[in-house]
């Protein structure tokens, strides 16, 4: 019986060889960079690092979840940051699946006029890009907002001007360890 033999074919050689090159010449680039940033930040006696996130921010931050003042540490913005950014994905996420699930109980309602106008809705916000949609809320919706003197309340509780805005929101009450319902007056921020 004939053994078998491992057969490797000159293609597969020169195809190794010149991954492992490349492979090569990027961590050798890599590396290059490296040594080049650090020579030049302690020629210049720039620290790198995270020792920044225990000193004073110095930046106010509008809304926020828990007690946040300028005087607080960059470490703790950051975490101010990352919370508020999961609150605003949270209630986006619930607004948005709230909103879906009414359009497609009124995409298939028996009335014609509900489900024509659920259908030209979904089609017209299909295929519009999400920068489109921000730029045009920018512009267009803020420039109709009106001065900071007067406010246009949307609801009640909520005002909205081009200098702020005024929305009802929860806050750590530290006795109960759960989030009450702040009034608006409290939440008062400028942008």
């Amino acid at each position: 019986m004939k053994k078998p033999v491992l057969s490797i074919s000159k293609s597969l050689i020169t195809t190794l060889v010149l991954q492992a090159a490349v492979i090569g010449i990027i961590l050798y680039a890599a590396h290059g960079l490296l040594v080049n940033t650090q020579a030049n930040l302690e020629a210049r006696n720039i620290a790198s690092g995270f020792g920044f996130l225990s000193l004073e921010s110095g930046m106010p931050i509008s809304n926020s979840l828990l007690p946040y003042s300028p005087a607080d540490s960059y470490g703790y913005a950051f975490f101010m940051g990352i919370l508020n950014t999961i609150f605003v994905a949270v209630l986006g996420i619930f607004l948005a699946t709230i909103l879906g699930i009414v359009i497609g109980v009124a995409r298939v309602s028996g009335n014609w006029l509900i489900s024509k106008l659920a259908e030209i809705y979904v089609e017209v916000l299909r295929n519009i890009p999400l920068l489109l949609t921000l730029f045009f809320t920018y512009t267009i919706v803020l420039a109709a907002l009106h001065i900071p003197k007067k406010r246009l309340p949307p609801f009640t509780g909520f005002f909205l001007t081009t200098g702020e805005s005024i929305f009802p929101g929860p806050y750590p009450n530290l006795a109960s360890g759960l989030f009450v319902w702040r009034s608006w007056q409290a939440l008062s921020q400028p942008f």
